[in-house]
């Protein structure tokens, strides 16, 4: 899909999404109500939507973020995400998502998604299935902060940073898209923003 033609799905107001609704989709809630992002964030990720069924940003099976920033912060995110993956005591894996918030927020990084709340097709993580989305400002109020490192690691949330919030300081990383060298360039991000 074309960049252009994902920003033609955005929408201001949350209750358009609604009338997208059909037998095949569903209306989805990301996370950005759980993110670090506050004034004091150095380093910024972002991302287009949340897969389905997953606690907490990028903390799925076959994501090496968190071990990346183990590796330059000296944090333990992949051992938090692996206890979450090994127990079945929601209030243990709730503890593991509140260390990995409260890690990531001393290491003033942060997670966020252009399409917090989308319909998609049921169960689908692709960006390309998204019908619709809604863009809460609000949770993009900090995004000008002069010191704030961006990281766009989708095309999507890159049109979305570039051409709606008129951004032009945006580190693009093609995250999902393996076209290229990934890990490099996120952990001189992560060296920079110490």
């Amino acid at each position: 899909m074309p960049n252009n033609d994902f920003l033609n799905l955005m929408t201001e107001n949350i209750d358009e999404l609604d009338c997208c609704l059909k037998a095949n989709l569903e209306r989805r809630e990301g996370l950005n109500n759980k993110s670090t992002f506050n004034s004091e964030t150095k380093l910024l990720f972002v991302g287009t939507a949340v897969p389905p069924k997953l606690r907490y940003f990028y903390s799925n099976d076959g994501n090496s973020i968190y071990k990346w920033i183990d590796d330059v912060r000296k944090t333990h995110l992949q051992t938090l995400k692996t206890r979450i993956k090994l127990t079945n005591n929601d209030l243990k894996k709730q503890a593991c998502i509140d260390e990995i918030i409260n890690t990531l927020y001393k290491e003033k990084i942060a997670f966020l998604d252009v399409a917090n709340t989308f319909i998609t097709v049921k169960d689908s993580s692709k960006d390309g299935d998204i019908k619709k989305f809604y863009l809460n400002k609000a949770d993009f109020q900090y995004i000008n902060n002069g010191n704030l490192k961006i990281v766009a690691l989708t095309r999507n949330a890159k049109t979305v940073l570039e051409e709606y919030f008129g951004l032009t300081h945006i580190l693009f990383v093609p995250f999902f898209e393996h076209t290229g060298p990934i890990r490099e360039p996120i952990v001189k991000a992560l060296e920079e923003t110490k």
